[in-house]
């Protein structure tokens, strides 16, 4: 019996790119798929593309609230049928014929947790992006321990029941990181993972309407909100771990929190807000943010470190820039 696939796309205000994402899906060189649309509140037209496509038997809609993609995904994860799940945006695409050689090679190591694959984006197209240069078999933890941290979903593909076995889900609510938390949560229990080394997606980097690329003011606070909610539960999470784990999440931590206060420079957000980040993050041991084995990213580490050289930094950037 072939492996079963679900593809979860939660679509919001995707009119443009629907269509598209979904025929990469349908035209795959594999049949043994169901496809689940969450319509996440759209006010784009998106919900009547999504009833349309759900006049293929193997596609399945359902209508909600805006709650954010994260409980769009869970809702999505909660009807999967497949015996491997592939959370999908709804503005990206898969690689034409990728999916047989992916479903060979679950196939061939037998019951893998997660299936790591190689991916693209719209604007280089020509250069292949690795998910891991290296072995091709490994546990979770040892890939946490070597990862660059770009910790994302949609060039993974899940083992449903691994999923739903150890409760692993979205932080409601959460549109930016989310990924972040999901897979730290995800390899810590992974007992098996394997590399492809497969092209199988194309990541959409071109979309400026993208919720994660607005610069609107009310936008860019809910992404830091939802950066601080994401970091404060992994520091949670990482404080009932074994020592030899917490070091391993302390260096990814310690990465993403240095690419927070970035982007607080870069988008120029009211230096008072940021005093009130350093603050909860000083309360719950996040600051001063400790240091990596990475030339420029302890680099910005140590100013962040310097509070008051870091604001006049903010303060000059947001004056002049």
């Amino acid at each position: 019996m072939s492996l079963k696939v679900s593809f979860i796309i939660p679509v919001y205000n995707a009119s443009k790119f629907l269509c598209k994402s979904v025929g990469s899906i349908l035209d795959q060189d594999y049949d043994n798929i169901e496809l689940i649309l969450v319509n996440d509140g759209s006010k784009d037209g998106s919900a009547i593309i999504c009833d349309k496509l759900a006049l293929n038997p193997k596609v399945r809609v359902i209508h909600q609230d805006n709650r954010g993609a994260s409980t769009a995904r869970n809702v999505g994860l909660s009807l999967a049928q497949g015996d491997y799940v592939w959370f999908v945006d709804a503005d990206d695409c898969l690689i034409p014929n990728c999916l047989s050689k992916i479903v060979h090679c679950i196939e061939e190591y037998n019951t893998i947790d997660v299936a790591n694959l190689d991916y693209v984006t719209s604007m280089q197209p020509e250069k292949t992006l690795k998910s891991y240069t290296g072995i091709n078999l490994m546990k979770g933890c040892e890939y946490l321990d070597n990862t660059d941290g770009r910790l994302y979903i949609w060039n993974r593909i899940y083992r449903t029941n691994f999923l739903k076995d150890n409760g692993l889900l979205f932080l409601d609510g959460t549109k930016n990181i989310e990924d972040f938390l999901f897979n730290i949560q995800v390899f810590l229990l992974a007992d098996k993972i394997v590399n492809t080394g497969i092209l199988g997606y194309i990541y959409n980097n071109e979309n400026e309407n993208s919720t994660s690329r607005s610069r609107e003011k009310s936008n860019l606070l809910k992404l830091s909100e939802d950066s601080i909610a994401i970091h404060l539960k992994i520091k949670e999470l990482q404080s009932c771990l074994p020592f030899v784990k917490q070091k391993i999440i302390n260096k990814i931590l310690s990465k993403s929190c240095a690419g927070f206060f970035y982007s607080l420079l870069v988008y120029k957000y009211d230096i008072e807000y940021i005093k009130k980040v350093f603050h909860i993050y000083k309360t719950n041991g996040l600051y001063p943010i400790k240091s990596i084995h990475e030339l420029k990213a302890n680099a910005f580490i140590h100013i962040v470190n310097m509070k008051y050289l870091y604001l006049v930094v903010c303060w000059l950037h947001k004056k002049l820039c």
